[in-house]
């Protein structure tokens, strides 16, 4: 006859085994091989390639289970990587182990995040080991702003322009009708000259100021340099322009390091 309430009812099972063996079964299971696998290793022909993906789901050739994508069932329950699964039944590399439908509703996903402009294409000049130059369309996605709908041409020059005002990068990308990090990252890789103006605007700032960007340039390595030159400390020479001394001992190593 159960007495208590259920509580009291069900912390006795666990005590007695019956959870950890619930567990044991349900990890028995995921590794139960159904009849007619694992499917011996061979290549498969192109017709066999394109039936094997265009389900709703993918069958695993090692178990003979059905998944929507098998990147994380083949390490954890056979121990084999993707690269080795598809060496071994001839797949293409260039395919993810995914389901047709799995396939498509991501790609929908990712490309209505691109319409919306909440995802920026990565950065790729060359695929192809450099035989194909990416397109006018990719370069436009990479001007992309993640804060305003339509990149706007003088977009960078009001940015430099607050920073010159002595606001830091940080601080300036922060604000409403400016790019995410990674538009400026994108926007550099097109326009190079443009990290150089930035870098130009830092270099021509006070000592702290550029300390606090984290971009101590030239100007402080030779001033620095100098006055250690003449038997300063580290902390006297950071009292003198305004930074801290680890900033002081960090710049001039890694200068003498270069050298």
């Amino acid at each position: 006859m159960l007495t208590g309430n259920l509580g009291t009812f069900i912390r006795p099972k666990a005590r007695n085994g019956i959870r950890p063996l619930r567990n044991l079964e349900r990890r028995a299971n995921r590794r139960h091989v159904l009849d007619g696998y694992p499917m011996a290793p061979r290549s498969f022909d192109k017709e066999e390639i394109d039936a094997y993906f265009s389900g709703d789901t993918i069958v695993c050739l090692l178990c003979g289970k059905k998944y929507k994508r098998l990147a994380i069932h083949l390490p954890a329950i056979h121990g084999k990587t993707e690269n080795e699964y598809k060496e071994m039944f001839g797949l293409p590399w260039s395919r993810g182990l995914t389901s047709a439908t799995s396939r498509q509703n991501y790609a929908a996903s990712i490309f209505k995040q691109l319409n919306d402009g909440t995802r920026v294409l990565p950065v790729a000049t060359n695929w192809h080991k450099g035989k194909k130059r990416a397109s006018e369309f990719i370069k436009k996605v990479r001007l992309n702003n993640l804060s305003i709908k339509e990149y706007k041409p003088d977009v960078f020059d009001v940015f430099l322009k607050r920073v010159s005002s002595g606001r830091t990068p940080a601080d300036v990308r922060r604000d409403k009708d400016m790019p995410h990090l990674s538009w400026f990252h994108s926007h550099y890789k097109i326009f190079p000259n443009d990290r150089a103006r930035l870098n130009d605007a830092i270099e021509g700032m006070p000592y702290p100021f550029q300390a606090k960007c984290g971009k101590l340039g030239k100007r402080f390595i030779t001033e620095a340099q100098h006055l250690r030159s003449e038997g300063m400390e580290y902390y006297k020479i950071a009292e003198r322009l305004g930074v801290t001394a680890m900033a002081v001992h960090q710049r001039l190593n890694k200068k003498e390091a270069r050298i």
